[in-house]
Parts: C-alpha cells; sequence; structure tokens
C-alpha cells in the first residue's frame, strides 16, 4: 500500500507532509474487530481441528506450529522469507494456512491480530496477563508522527538557526542544501521501542522515517523508497522485548512492511531488534542517555499481579521486585512497582538530552498520588507538548478496557505550556486541544501536577482557577484544616473474627449501608451487620477516639462509572466502621458538620473530585486537596438547615431539595458574587418552618436562574452522567 501511494506521489504532493497518513487512516479498534472475527475464529478452529489430529489434543503444541507457519507463509508470499523461515507442516493444513494469509487486508495487521488470539486462547498465563496489549497501528502511527517530527523540527531550528513553529512551516520552507542537511539529520537519529513487542511501532516509526526521509530528498525516485525503508530499519530503529514469539511477529511485521514499501528482496537484511529485559541492566554498564526518539505502548501490569496461576510466581515476583530495586536505576517509584511507570523512568534515563519520547500509558498516572513523585519529575526535567486522553468508554484497544492517556515530550528544560486533548478517540485524535499554562497548573493542584480530565475544557478550566482562591480541606497559612481524615478501623479480612451474623449489642457500619445523607443503622441492615466492639477495642484500644467522636462518614471505594460518586452522611458516636468507610472528625470549630455535609454530597465537589480522580477509591488526599470555603455563619446556616431538611424528608420534596436547591446553593456559595439563594432561604427559614419553606415560588425562581449558567450545566452533567 505504501508503494502503490508513492507510485502516484510526486515531489510536491509529498511536500504536504502528510501523503502517506493521508491515505493510511487511523484504524477504527472495533471495525478492525469485527473484520478479523472471521480470519480469527478459522484460524482458531484450524488449531483445534490440527490438535485433535496430530497432536493428541495438545492446543498449546498445535498453536505453536500454526504460528510459525503462517509468519512463514506470509513470508514465503511476499518473497522475503530466509532459509531459516520454512516450516514444514502437512499439506491439507498449509492449504488452510494459504487460504487464510489470501483473506487478510493487511497481513502485517491481520496477522498480530491472529497471533495475539491464538496466544491468548492456548496460552496458560496470556499476553494480557503480562499487562500487554495490542495497540491500534493508527494510534502508533500517531505517536510516531508527533514524536519524530517534533524532534526533527527542533534539530532543524537549533542546527539551522531557524524558527519554524510546525512541522509543515519547515517542510514547505527548507532551502535545497536545507533538505538535504535535514535528511542527514534524520539518517544519525537513533529511535527505540524498549518493549516493542509485536513491533506495531517499529514499523510505525520506519514509516514515519521514510516519509521524511523521501520529502527531504528532491532528487530521489518512487523506486528509491524501498532502499529509503531498508535504511532506516537497519540504521534507525531498534526494538527490545523479553519474549520471542512478540520478537518473531515483530520481525515478520518489519520484512513484510518492507515488502510493501517497495523493496523486493528482503533477504540479508539487518534488524536491530533484540531479546532483553530493557528494565534491568546487562553485563555491560547500564546505557544510558543513548537514543534521540523513545515510543512505545509500555506493559500495564503492578509487578505483584504477574505471573499468576503459575506454580513458581510468587518466587519470580520478588525476584524481578528485588533485581528492579537493586538495579540502581529507578528512584522515583512509589507504591506498587507497575511496568509501565518503570518504562517511563528507564526510558527517560536512555533518551539523549532534547531527545523525544511518545508513549501511551494508563491515563490515571495523569493525577494518581502514587504518581507524583515520576509526573513531577517529568515537568521539572523535561518540555510537556502534548497530552491525549482517551476514555475507557471509546475502547480504544478493542475488547480491552482501559482508559489511556498519549503522552508526547522533549528531554531538556521545563516548558511554560502543553496541549492537552481529552475524551478523544483512536479515530480522532488530532485537534480539539487547550493550550495548559503550567503556572497555573502547579497552582491549582499545589505543586502535585493532576492533570484535570475536564469534559469542556474552555470553561472549566476558568473555573478551577476561581477555585485556587478557596482554601483546602487541609488548610493554609490562614485557615486550619477542616478536620482528620481516617479509613474505618475494623479491617473487614483482618478482624472478621469481631463480625457477627447475630445480634451483640453493636452496630457495624460498612459501605454498602451507606447513601448520600443516611446511614443504614437498623438491626435488619445487610451482613455483617454486628460487631463485638468491646473484643475489637481490646485488641486495638487506639481506635476507641474515633469510634467515640460524632462523624461525617463516605465510602472509601465507589466505581468510576457511578453517579453521584462522594456519598456522605452524618454518623453519631460509637458505632464500629469497617475498611470500606472514610470518615471525616471536624475539628475546626468554626465549620458546622450540617454545612460540610451539604457541600460533600453536592455537585460541585462531585465535579471537582471527578475532574482530578481516574480511580475508584476516594483517597485521603483527594478529600484534604478539595477546596471548602469557610464561609461566615449565615451561610453555613442555610446550607446546614437545607441538608437537615433533605435528611428528613423523602420523595420528590428530597429529591427537588438535593439535586436542585443545595446544588445551586453550593454553586453560588463557590463560583458567584452575590448571595441572593443563601438570603432567599434565610428568610424562608425565619418566615416558615419544615421542608416545605424551601419550596416558595421566590426560591425557585432563583434555583432556575441558576440552573441556567452553563457552570452548573457542567457539574450536574459530571455528577449525574447527563447527557
Amino acid at each position: 500500500m505504501i508503494q502503490h501511494i508513492l507510485d502516484q506521489a510526486t515531489l510536491t504532493d509529498i511536500q504536504t507532509f502528510n501523503i502517506l497518513h493521508r491515505h493510511i487512516p487511523l484504524d477504527q479498534p472495533m471495525a478492525r474487530h469485527r473484520l478479523t472475527s472471521s480470519l480469527t475464529d478459522r484460524y482458531l478452529q484450524l488449531i483445534e481441528t490440527m490438535a485433535a489430529e496430530s497432536f493428541g489434543g495438545d492446543t498449546a503444541a498445535a498453536r505453536a506450529l500454526a504460528d510459525s507457519a503462517l509468519v512463514s507463509g506470509l513470508l514465503i508470499e511476499a518473497g522475503v522469507a530466509g532459509s531459516d523461515d520454512h516450516v514444514d507442516i502437512p499439506a491439507t493444513y498449509g492449504r488452510d494456512i494459504s487460504g487464510i494469509i489470501r483473506s487478510m487486508a493487511d497481513p502485517a495487521d491481520d496477522l498480530d491480530i491472529l497471533l495475539d488470539s491464538s496466544w491468548k486462547r492456548y496460552r496458560s498465563v496470556s499476553s494480557r496477563d503480562n499487562g500487554v496489549v495490542y495497540t491500534p497501528a493508527g494510534v502508533a502511527r500517531f505517536i510516531c508522527r508527533k514524536t519524530i517530527g517534533q524532534w526533527l523540527l527542533r534539530q532543524v531550528n537549533r542546527q539551522f538557526g531557524r524558527s519554524y513553529v510546525t512541522q509543515d512551516e519547515m517542510i514547505e520552507a527548507c532551502s535545497p542544501d536545507e533538505a538535504w542537511k535535514a535528511r542527514e539529520i534524520l539518517n544519525r537519529a537513533r529511535i527505540l521501542d524498549s518493549s516493542c513487542g509485536t513491533g506495531v511501532f517499529l514499523q510505525a516509526a520506519a514509516e514515519e522515517m521514510t516519509r521524511l526521509k523521501a520529502t527531504f530528498d528532491p532528487d530521489r525516485h518512487e523506486s528509491d523508497i524501498g532502499q529509503i525503508f531498508q535504511h532506516t530499519l537497519e540504521n534507525n530503529i531498534s526494538g527490545t522485548d523479553i519474549d520471542e514469539n512478540a520478537l518473531k511477529i515483530a520481525r515478520a511485521r518489519l520484512m513484510l512492511s518492507l515488502r510493501k514499501a517497495g523493496h523486493l528482496k528482503g533477504k540479508g537484511i539487518r534488524l536491530q531488534i533484540e531479546k532483553r529485559n530493557a528494565l534491568l541492566p546487562g553485563p555491560e554498564p547500564p546505557r544510558t542517555e543513548q537514543y534521540d526518539i523513545i515510543v512505545g505502548n509500555p506493559p500495564y501490569m503492578r509487578i505483584k499481579s504477574m505471573y499468576r496461576g503459575e506454580t513458581d510466581g510468587l518466587q519470580r515476583k520478588k525476584t524481578l521486585a528485588s533485581e528492579i530495586m537493586k538495579s540502581g536505576l529507578y528512584r522515583l517509584q512509589d507504591g506498587n512497582l507497575n511496568l509501565y511507570k518503570l518504562f517511563i523512568e528507564r526510558n527517560l534515563s536512555l533518551l539523549k538530552a532534547d531527545g523525544s519520547m511518545g508513549l501511551i500509558i494508563p491515563s490515571p498516572f495523569l493525577n494518581e498520588a502514587s504518581s507524583a513523585g515520576l509526573r513531577r519529575h517529568i515537568f521539572d526535567t523535561c518540555t510537556v507538548e502534548e497530552i491525549v486522553e482517551i476514555p475507557e468508554k471509546v475502547r480504544a484497544f478493542g475488547v480491552v478496557n482501559q482508559a489511556t492517556a498519549i503522552l508526547v515530550l522533549h528531554k531538556g528544560e521545563p516548558g511554560t505550556k502543553f496541549n492537552l486533548r481529552l475524551g478523544a478517540s483512536a479515530e480522532s485524535l488530532e485537534g480539539g486541544s487547550i493550550s495548559v499554562d503550567l503556572k497555573e497548573l502547579k497552582a491549582i493542584t499545589a505543586g502535585r501536577m493532576e492533570v484535570p480530565l475536564l469534559t469542556a475544557p474552555a470553561i472549566e478550566w476558568g473555573m478551577l482557577k476561581h477555585l485556587m482562591n478557596v482554601p483546602p480541606f487541609k488548610g493554609d497559612s490562614h485557615f486550619p484544616e477542616v478536620g482528620s481524615i481516617c479509613v474505618g478501623q475494623l479491617d473487614e479480612t483482618l478482624d472478621k473474627e469481631f463480625l457477627s451474623e447475630t445480634p451483640t449489642g453493636d452496630i457495624f457500619v460498612k459501605g454498602i449501608h451507606l447513601h448520600e445523607y443516611s446511614v443504614d443503622l437498623s438491626e435488619a441492615g445487610s451482613s455483617p451487620r454486628w460487631v463485638d466492639k468491646k473484643a475489637f477495642l481490646e485488641k486495638r484500644p487506639s481506635a476507641a477516639r474515633v469510634i467515640e467522636s460524632a462523624r461525617i462518614i463516605g465510602r472509601n471505594t465507589i466505581n468510576k462509572s457511578c453517579k453521584r460518586r462522594l456519598k456522605f452522611a452524618l454518623l453519631p458516636p460509637g458505632y464500629v466502621c469497617g475498611n470500606s468507610i472514610k470518615q471525616i472528625v471536624i475539628t475546626d470549630p468554626q465549620i458546622r458538620p450540617l454545612y460540610l455535609l451539604g457541600i460533600l454530597n453536592s455537585s460541585v465537589l462531585n465535579w471537582y473530585f471527578e475532574v482530578f480522580c481516574s480511580q475508584n477509591n476516594v483517597r485521603n488526599y483527594s478529600i484534604e486537596a478539595m477546596p471548602i470555603p469557610r464561609a461566615p455563619g449565615p451561610a453555613q446556616e442555610a446550607v446546614a438547615c437545607v441538608a437537615r431538611s433533605i435528611m428528613e424528608t423523602e420523595g420528590e420534596t428530597r429529591e427537588y431539595l438535593d439535586k436542585k436547591l443545595m446544588d445551586a446553593l453550593i454553586y453560588e456559595l463557590y463560583f458567584m458574587d452575590t448571595r441572593m439563594l443563601s438570603s432567599a432561604v434565610l428568610a424562608a427559614i425565619d418566615e416558615r418552618s419544615g421542608p416545605g419553606a424551601f419550596m416558595h415560588e421566590g426560591i425557585q425562581r432563583i434555583v432556575e436562574m441558576i440552573e441556567g449558567r452553563e457552570g452548573f450545566k457542567i457539574v450536574r452533567q459530571a455528577t449525574y452522567r447527563l447527557k
């Protein structure tokens, strides 16, 4: 396909910068999944047949032969097979393999999908168990185009004394002499994918380098493209991985791509692909700052979750973790070791000064606390150029659910701004970004450099800047902390001996008993309902102080897809809570409990939490960072009275008080200069009694006015998942 494109292209066409990628559209993962499903079914059925007829039911052995034959057949079909690539297979099965090959729309990509399917079906430990997922080719091309192009733009500007802003401008304005020098810069570039897997990024990088080299070669002929591609593979592209099967596919992928590029020989090609664990040093001294460009999709897996189901899995995990920590290569890891974070840190050390890196990583990295050190290091020592967030719901990886983010940066002086694109999909990665000022981000996040996941960036960024003026829960130089935060003292696994199905006289409280503004303290509540409080306190006497205090409690874990993720209620003294409960004991005497309860359950704070939290857990630091207005007495009284009325009512009245009046009251408190609604609520308290006082027509008109504000619509959409 590359050859066909370039056969039609003139030099002018190529200099439009996007000739290849205009004609090689970004893959549509789910569509690709459907198109290859019949091929996958045929291939897996063939393996089952081979296993039954020739391998005594051993599907793993049948899969190994079928995979080898498939790779061999593709290389032979492309005319690039070497003497070692031929595989002996019974003629009947060989014909089936040939039929599958002839049905492939794109052999390089379809090969990857077929073999990925066979590995997952017939291996005891699937590629996904090792944190490996298939990267759509379009995503890899986007990352390589951004990363390589930005790197070249900087080199040209520095070496030629230019100030080109875009890659298009650079290509259009380069003189013939500069074009020749730019090509030499490209020829010297070293590119690495340190966890290359089946070679999707190696192929994408080679394609992009070939396109750029051809663009800057005014004398080249279309027939030279194959030679340029071969030179790129042999001199510019390197890949490492620990999976020999994946590397075999990577080699085949690159050879097939070479054939597509018009290189008809293919034999004797020296590919720089090796089996090696890039996370660990080899026998030679650790390699650092070797590469100009690093791209890839590192595996997403905590080491403690690896090797599941293997007899020596526990020992292998311990050995790997020990080797990593003793290597001396890592100083920015916090919490559980995760492969993708290790690869980020390792890649940064392998990257040259002013080198570029483009990775696709889990989006929780953007704002989780355990990544704060590594994240700050990146912003302090690199210029982050672009972040593209891809939500879980778009299924960028086909059948695999994973929220991800594309991170493009270059190593060197910290930048001042970066482009942030939110809510992207694998089919639409360009455009729609906002420019984020790093000083503002640092101020908004108190130096944690958490990247907010916004749905309406143009409006929400201004809202976040406004909240910089509100003191956080944890306090600052002018205000004390609102209270102390802790998890429920009874661990339902370690302390289950104290739980009982029969009455003990003491009610036990866990997450399932809790809803916004209410907690089920009835004897008929969900089990386990009872606790031996006396025995528990004998074991944990330090828990008594919190247990005997009045508290505001919330759920410690709630799924990210749930409506209204923050759910809090008042809890009287004396109740034992499990570790699925978050507890707040107010220590600031100026803060009324019902006032704080109304704020914590409001759509404003639910929105704020949603913006900065991509996990299911409600962490202590997330609450500590929340902006809590230290409002004067009358404003607190208005919120407290509405909160009390919510707790005392049911049905439509409660729905109105909770999701309309309280939300509007809190929005006014945070984002409006006037206190019309607060004053109207206080006036209603003086004139009437009971929840009906807040249904007054005047109050409803003010609520409707606030509901018309764009910011209010946004916070409610985020909280209640409104369309």
